[in-house]
C-alpha cells in the first residue's frame, strides 16, 4: 500500500489524506507508524526491532527518491524524516508494549 500512494502519480488518484493542517507531516508518520506496528507484530521475535527500522526507513528513502521519476509528484528529505520517525516510534511502542507484557506476567 506504501508503494501504491507513494509511486502513483498525482493525476490518477485522489491523494488519501489525514485532514491535518498540514497533512503531509502527518500523514508520512501515521503510515510508517501503522506499517512498523504491523510488521513489528507480524515478525514477532523472528526479527528483532533493530533490524525492522533500518530496513522499512530503507524502504522509505527508496520511495521517496522514486517519486523523481513520477510525474507530478516529488521528493523532499522532509517527507524521508517524518517517515522515518514513524517507524522509530512504532517500534519503540511495540517494544515498550513487550517489555510491559513481560513484566505482567512475571
Amino acid at each position: 500500500m506504501l508503494a501504491v500512494l507513494s509511486l502513483t502519480p498525482g493525476d490518477y488518484y485522489y491523494p488519501v489524506r489525514s485532514g491535518a493542517p498540514d497533512p503531509g507531516d502527518v500523514d508520512h508518520l501515521v503510515a510508517y507508524l501503522g506499517t512498523s506496528i504491523a510488521a513489528s507484530i507480524g515478525y514477532g521475535r523472528r526479527a528483532s526491532s533493530l533490524t525492522l527500522a533500518p530496513l522499512l526507513s530503507g524502504y522509505a528513502g527508496l520511495l521517496e527518491i522514486s517519486q523523481n521519476w513520477i510525474p507530478e509528484r516529488h521528493s523532499r528529505v522532509a517527507d524521508f524524516a517524518e517517515s522515518a520517525a514513524g517507524v522509530v516510534a512504532g517500534v519503540v511502542f511495540i517494544w515498550l508494549w513487550r517489555r510491559a507484557r513481560l513484566l505482567q506476567s512475571r
